[in-house]
C-alpha cells in the first residue's frame, strides 16, 4: 500500500477559480446535467460566499494527488 500525500493549507483568494470549478462539477454531476460545468449559470456562489464570510481565517483547502490530477476540496470550519 502506498502512502497518500494530503496537503492542507489556508484557503486563499487565488483558489476561488478552482473552487468554483469543483463546486460546479460536483453539483452539476450530482443532479445529472449533460454539461455539469453549466450548473448555476452565471451565478458566482463561491466568490460571493468568500466575500461575505465573517471569519476568513478558518477556511481550509485540502489537495490530494490523484494520478495526473490534484483533487481539491475546501471546507469552512465553524468554531464552537
Amino acid at each position: 500500500m502506498t502512502a497518500i500525500e494530503i496537503a492542507i493549507r489556508p484557503f486563499r483568494e487565488n483558489d476561488l477559480t478552482d473552487a468554483d470549478s469543483v463546486f460546479r462539477l460536483a453539483f452539476g454531476t450530482f443532479i445529472g446535467l449533460p454539461d455539469p460545468m453549466t450548473f448555476g449559470g452565471d451565478a458566482d456562489y463561491v466568490r460571493t460566499r468568500w466575500l461575505v464570510d465573517p471569519i476568513p481565517e478558518i477556511r481550509f483547502l485540502a489537495s490530494i494527488p490523484h494520478g495526473d490530477y490534484s483533487v481539491r476540496g475546501f471546507r469552512r470550519f465553524k468554531g464552537t
